[in-house]
């Protein structure tokens, strides 16, 4: 992992990776980011992120990711020693060997075909759909079956249908077995999005061990995108995980300009229509999801459908009062001001708000602020006068 950061002499590099962001809000809020007004960095890190959790073309992101390897080579005297800038070059490695091995077949070799889909309860069926004994052979029934397709390849590239494929290879093994290489996970028009391959065994060779080594940073819950977002407490997002997750909305909570994972924080309705607080980089919290939510998130100013309205009521108390639901959310990660938020509507923030004004509140989240950005800096508060008033400290 490299953190290397980017800034006006390395633009170039977040350029290519929001060339993979579908989220034109997204695009237009980093295209011209000031660098010199954010304590937070954006890094290489990030940026290979952003391309390789894309819904897009395997071989479009290995391409992409050599790029921003040459230029990050070029400008090599302009990092110290101790930063590795070798990150794009061994992930573009990866992905051009996830797709060399679509054309290299062993005898003995089989390939395993499932098609997947999303049902209206969030569920997924898998359908087995054969074997084969090229990886062209699966592609030629992918054209005569998938939806996608029709006399050509491919006519229509609709990657918002609810299905998607797997192909798994398998060699010949020991003992007349067979073992598992690796798997790619299609779009239901046939593109090779993402790959896994299995650990290999001593005396494997070479490719098996290149693929491995990153076929983590290729999973779901592989790298992180951890870019800056342009949204505020209050705002509602819509997120768009099709076909592996439904559309959803959230109601932004808080965006504390700092790096880390969970700083954005939300509520959203889950599948059982209970109120949820969740770290909003972190698709794990909704369940599988398999691209990076800063990829596809966009303001959302309609009707919400009848399941997640009542997000409405609390979106309105929120924007009303977004720099004291930011300064309250801070110094609730410092102080111990304990707030049920799961269980809380829009009367309970109002009271929550009242009960806390943003005058006290907002050295305290202040200073948080910028020791979560690393400053070495003393509390505005006295700890002995803390506790005499009942109030604790919570030291992370």
């Amino acid at each position: 992992m490299s953190f290397i950061k980017i800034d006006e002499s390395n633009r170039e590099i977040l350029n290519l990776a929001l060339e993979f962001l579908e989220s034109q809000e997204m695009k237009d809020y980093l295209k011209n980011y000031d660098f010199s007004k954010s304590l937070a960095p954006i890094t290489l890190n990030d940026c290979c992120a952003a391309i390789v959790r894309a819904r897009s073309p395997l071989a479009e992101k290995a391409e992409a990711l050599r790029k921003a390897a040459e230029l990050l080579e070029a400008g090599a005297a302009d990092y110290s020693e101790s930063c590795d800038y070798s990150e794009p070059a061994s992930l573009a490695d990866a992905a051009e060997a996830a797709i060399e091995e679509t054309k290299v077949t062993a005898p003995g070799t089989v390939f395993l075909l499932y098609e997947k889909s999303l049902n209206h309860d969030g569920s997924y069926d898998n359908m087995d759909t054969g074997l084969f004994f090229s990886f062209d052979a699966v592609m030629k029934k992918l054209r005569d079956t998938s939806s996608c397709y029709k006399d050509s390849f491919p006519i229509v590239t609709d990657i918002n249908n609810d299905i998607w494929f797997t192909i798994s290879k398998w060699e010949p093994d020991e003992g007349d077995t067979l073992r598992k290489k690796i798997e790619w996970l299609l779009s239901g028009c046939g593109d090779i999005w993402f790959f896994e391959a299995e650990k290999p065994k001593n005396g494997d060779d070479k490719m098996r061990q290149l693929l491995y080594e990153k076929t983590y940073d290729f999973q779901p819950y592989g790298m992180e995108a951890h870019l800056p977002m342009p949204y505020k407490p209050g705002d509602i997002v819509t997120f768009d995980g099709r076909p592996m997750k439904e559309i959803f909305h959230c109601v932004i909570l808080s965006n504390p300009d700092y790096r880390d994972c969970c700083s954005v924080q939300c509520l959203f309705i889950d599948k059982f229509g209970k109120l949820k607080q969740a770290a909003l980089k972190h698709g794990l919290n909704f369940g599988s999801f398999i691209f990076s939510f800063v990829q596809r998130a966009e303001l959302f100013t309609g009707t919400l459908p009848k399941r997640e309205k009542r997000l409405r009521e609390i979106s309105r108390v929120l924007s009303e009062n977004a720099e004291h639901v930011q300064a309250l959310m801070l110094a609730c990660e410092c102080w111990y001001i304990f707030l049920d938020i799961e269980k809380m509507n829009a009367a309970d923030w109002e009271n929550a708000l009242k009960a806390h004004p943003l005058e006290e509140l907002r050295p305290i989240a202040e200073w948080n602020h910028k020791r979560m950005n690393g400053e070495r800096i003393a509390p505005p508060f006295d700890f002995a006068n803390a506790r005499q008033q009942g109030i604790e400290y919570r030291a992370n």
